[in-house]
């Protein structure tokens, strides 16, 4: 089992909110990230995520790949967890069965300099950013968060 922990939010908290306006659905999710992983994002994004847009893959993936050739985005990886409740999960459910048959990868705008996609387990294999992973989860949906915000270091590199 991989070792990490759930991030906390602003305000504190480990329950996020995504709201997919779209299908007018939302649900809650913890978001885990790997100890491993090269940043921290505690207190980063705000509880509240709320869809932005959506994606064609083949667009994410040339979009991440320019941000990160650049140098000057970052791109953390890491994944939903801990989703509790039977509405919530049914949700959640909706959301990446409608997505994956549109093939369209959700996007949350959390600024300007500040992005989230959801990456449904269908997409796993043809994102490139995640699947390079070592330990990647076939049936978990990964969180991608693309930023050009100064986030600090992780304790463990």
């Amino acid at each position: 089992h991989s070792r990490g922990h759930h991030i906390p939010s602003q305000n504190g908290s480990e329950e996020f909110s995504f709201t997919i306006s779209r299908l007018k659905v939302s649900f809650t999710s913890k978001i885990f990230i790997e100890q491993s992983c090269e940043y921290q994002l505690d207190g980063f994004l705000p509880t509240s995520l709320v869809e932005k847009g959506r994606l064609p893959v083949d667009e994410f993936n040339k979009f991440v790949n320019e941000k990160s050739r650049s140098g000057k985005w970052k791109v953390v990886i890491m994944k939903l967890s801990s989703m509790s409740g039977g509405e919530n999960t049914s949700s959640y459910k909706r959301f990446y069965k409608e997505y994956e048959s549109l093939r369209r990868i959700c996007m949350f705008q959390v600024s300007d300099t500040t992005k989230v996609f959801l990456i449904t387990p269908k997409f796993l294999r043809i994102c490139k950013c995640v699947n390079s992973l070592k330990d990647l989860s076939r049936t978990s949906t990964y969180v991608v968060v693309i930023t050009k915000e100064p986030l600090p270091h992780s304790q463990s590199n």
